[in-house]
C-alpha cells in the first residue's frame, strides 16, 4: 500500500493512451500482489509486467533498462532505488514524501508529484517519455547529483568531521 502502486496503475492507463506502446515494469513483491493484478486486468492495461523480487545486485541492470524510474510512495523513509536510478543516469518522478523530497530536484534530475495524483503521474511520464532530450538532460543532471551529493567517500568525509568536531568539544 506504501508503495502506491495503485495510482502509478491508474496513472499508466491515462499514459497508453498517449503512448500505445508504453511499457510498466513492476519490481517487487508484496501482499497487494493480486489486488494490483487485478486493477492491471481492469483496467486493460497489457504492457505492465510483475517480475517479483530482484537480487540488490542485479538491480542496476533493471534501472539501466528503463527511461523513467517511478517511485509514487504514500510514505517513504528515503528511498534509495530513487537515488540508484539517478546514479546510473535515469530521470525520475516521485511522491513528495520523506526522503524523496530531498533526493529529486523537481525540474532538474525528475519531477515530484503529490501522494495519490494520478493525473501528475501521467502527466510527466508522457512529457518525459516523448521527449528523449528531455530524459537524457535530466538523467545527467541526476547522475551528476549523486556523484557530488552521495558519493562514499564525501559522506565518510563529512561523518569523520562530526566526529572530529566531537571530539575536540
Amino acid at each position: 500500500e506504501d508503495k502506491g502502486i495503485k495510482y502509478l496503475l491508474r496513472a499508466f492507463s491515462e499514459v497508453v493512451e498517449e503512448i500505445p506502446d508504453a511499457k510498466l515494469v513492476i519490481v517487487g513483491k508484496g501482499p497487494q500482489e493480486k489486488e494490483l493484478r487485478q486493477l492491471q486486468e481492469s483496467l486493460g492495461l497489457a504492457h505492465v509486467f510483475f517480475i517479483g523480487a530482484v537480487e540488490t545486485k542485479l538491480m542496476p541492470n533493471i534501472y539501466a533498462g528503463c527511461d523513467v524510474l517511478v517511485l509514487p510512495s504514500i510514505h517513504e523513509p528515503f528511498g534509495n532505488v530513487v537515488v540508484e536510478a539517478m546514479a546510473v543516469g535515469k530521470p525520475v518522478i516521485g511522491s513528495y514524501v520523506g526522503g524523496i523530497k530531498d533526493t529529486i530536484v523537481h525540474g532538474v534530475t525528475g519531477y515530484h508529484v503529490e501522494p495519490k495524483n494520478g493525473e501528475q503521474l501521467s502527466r510527466f511520464l508522457i512529457r518525459l517519455l516523448e521527449d528523449a532530450s528531455l530524459r537524457k538532460k535530466l538523467g545527467e543532471n541526476a547522475r551528476k547529483i549523486v556523484l557530488s551529493t552521495y558519493n562514499i567517500e564525501l559522506l565518510l568525509q563529512k561523518i569523520e568531521k562530526i566526529y572530529y568536531k566531537c571530539l575536540i568539544a
